[in-house]
This record gives C-alpha cells, sequence and structure tokens, in this order.
C-alpha cells in the first residue's frame, strides 16, 4: 500500500512526519497490499469527530484527522492506529459501511444507538489495536536508539 500525507498549516512539519512514519509502520503491522490511502491532516472534521476513515473505491482509502481535537504525540499515534486498523479490516475482514447495515467478518450489524456503535466488533478491535500497537511502536522505537 502507498500512502501520501497532506497537511494544513495547522499541523507542524513534525506532525506530518510522524503521521507518515505512524501509517507506514501500521502499513507493515497489517501487512496491507495493494492501494493506495491518503492521510489528510486538516483543522476540522464536519463530523465532530476526532478522526475518520473510508473507502473511497476499491483499492483506494482515505483518513481525514482532526487537529482540533489531537493535542500530544501519543494522541496522534493512538488515532492513527485506530483508523489504520479500520483500513485492515476494509482490507481483510469485509469491513463495509452502509446506509443501514454494516458487514464485517462475514456478519451483517445494525448500528442503531451509541451503545451498538461503541460495542461493535469492528470498533472495540479498533480501540484495542490503538494501545497495543501504541506500545510495539515505543518498543520498536526504543530498540532503534531514537
Amino acid at each position: 500500500m502507498r500512502a501520501k500525507v497532506l497537511w494544513e498549516r495547522c499541523w507542524s512539519i513534525e506532525d506530518a512526519i510522524l503521521t507518515e512514519n505512524l501509517v507506514n509502520y501500521a502499513i507493515d503491522y497489517f501487512k496491507l497490499g495493494k492501494g493506495k490511502l491518503e492521510v489528510l491532516m486538516d483543522e476540522d472534521i464536519e463530523s465532530g469527530s476526532i478522526a475518520e476513515a473510508v473507502r473511497v473505491s476499491k483499492n483506494k482509502f482515505m483518513i481525514v484527522l482532526s487537529k482540533n481535537m489531537i493535542d500530544s504525540d501519543e494522541s496522534l499515534a493512538k488515532t492513527i492506529f485506530h483508523e489504520m486498523t479500520h483500513i485492515k479490516q476494509y482490507m481483510q475482514d469485509g469491513f463495509k459501511i452502509g446506509a443501514k447495515k454494516v458487514s464485517w467478518q462475514g456478519e451483517k450489524f445494525s448500528v442503531k444507538s451509541e451503545k451498538d456503535y461503541w460495542l461493535s466488533p469492528w470498533e472495540m478491535e479498533a480501540r484495542a489495536m490503538e494501545e497495543a500497537m501504541l506500545r510495539f511502536w515505543e518498543i520498536d522505537y526504543e530498540k532503534c536508539g531514537s
């Protein structure tokens, strides 16, 4: 998978470099194959979310990050790892979001409430991977002596 990071002026070049490194780390970790990913580092997102991962077409994906919701390198890393888990789910787990149903690993789900959303298996996996991948990243970062 090829990733391209685009950023607004409200983000620093250091944030953009860190984002690119985190995204590439997740691509390698999940062994993501053919595809294109665009990461847009914006000031804010209309939905009010911290970030969103979407499938644009069969092999093209986009992650949008909100600067107003991310206040530290750790928050940025967790957000990237969370959204990259969703990209993995799109590519490897049959994750599809429809108007009324969500498909994941061959099952269809109806998300009618906030509770349904928070307890959905794809969100539970993404939240778990935030922490796990942050720890893996820290271990590998320490090994490099950086």
